[in-house]
Formats: structure tokens, sequence, C-alpha cells
């Protein structure tokens, strides 16, 4: 299964909308992806640190189901770079013209570097983190 980075968004920004305290338990659906396939990135997404939550693994030990506590501070970060969607599809349709695979260690120090560049931040800035 192939790592799809706007599902990863899309996970993202459905946990932080949702309401503080309430769990998002299985129930996330998007056009043309089955619940393996969202199982697995919120699986990524978790093993990232991005999100707190629980994965459910079948007897081979695939994962079937999740439950999504809560996004990290490092997921928070991730989102505030990621949340803009003109930004986001112009930083992966640059990274995907470098022919650089899309991980998201990648795409987040990217979307950090364009965010830093658009508010004029430079290497010298004392606002760096």
């Amino acid at each position: 299964m192939t790592r799809d980075m706007d599902l990863i968004r899309n996970i993202m920004l459905d946990v932080e909308a949702a309401p503080v305290g309430q769990e998002i338990n299985g129930n996330l659906e998007y056009d043309g992806k089955d619940q393996f396939e969202i199982a697995d990135h919120v699986l990524q997404l978790k093993e990232q640190g991005l999100i707190e939550g629980l994965i459910v693994r079948d007897g081979r030990n695939v994962p079937r189901g999740y439950v999504i506590w809560r996004l990290t501070p490092a997921g928070h970060d991730f989102l505030d770079s990621a949340r803009n969607a003109t930004f986001w599809n112009k930083a992966m349709t640059e990274l995907k013209k470098q022919g650089i695979g899309l991980t998201i260690g990648i795409t987040t120090a990217y979307l950090k570097q364009k965010v830093k560049e658009q508010l004029g931040l430079t290497e010298d800035s004392p606002t760096q983190n």
C-alpha cells in the first residue's frame, strides 16, 4: 500500500476539527478509501508521533481499526504548515516534480521552510522553531 499524503492531511484536519474530548472511533470516511487503508494511514500518523490513539489489529497484525484521541504538539505543527489547501497543493506539486519521496518528515520540513520563507524569516532570525 502506498502512502497518500493527501489522506494523511485529511485525517489530521478531521482530528483537529473534532470537539475536545471526543474520540474518533474508526468512523472516518474518504472517497475511494476503504477502512483498511485509512487504518494503515492512522497507524503511520501514530508511529510518526503526530496523533495519540489506539490501533486495532487482526490476527495477522494488520491494522483494521483505530481510535484517535488527539493531535500531539508535533501533529499541530504539521497541520499549521499544511492547513492552507493552496499552499499544500503547491508544495505537493513541487516535491513530486523533484522526484523526492514524500515522507511525512520531508513533507513537514519542506512545508515549514516554505512558511518561514513566506514570513520573511532568515537563517539569522531569532524565531527559528
